[in-house]
């Protein structure tokens, strides 16, 4: 259960920092983002995101491979976007 509130506190902390960014939080074999940014990255990506109970919330998340990373975030600057990264494993 506190893995699922750290989750949720740390991507409201990054959103609350850089509000108008894609935040994305990594882990140890991929990288997710929620809601907002999740809808912003099926456009953009055309990745379909998962439904998921997150802090007891319904949200939004698309999941990618680290290996695919740089590629996607490529791609998401190039439609004009910064990104912001927290680790959390």
């Amino acid at each position: 259960m506190g893995t699922i509130n750290s989750v949720a506190s740390l991507y409201q902390m990054l959103k609350k920092m850089y509000p108008n960014d894609i935040a994305l939080l990594r882990g140890r074999e991929e990288l997710k983002a929620y809601n907002e940014d999740a809808e912003l990255l099926e456009e953009i990506l055309n990745i379909t995101p998962r439904k998921i109970q997150l802090g007891g919330i319904l949200k939004k998340v698309v999941v990618f491979r680290k290996e695919d990373s740089r590629e996607y975030i490529n791609i998401i600057r190039q439609h004009g976007h910064m990104v912001r990264i927290a680790d959390h494993i």
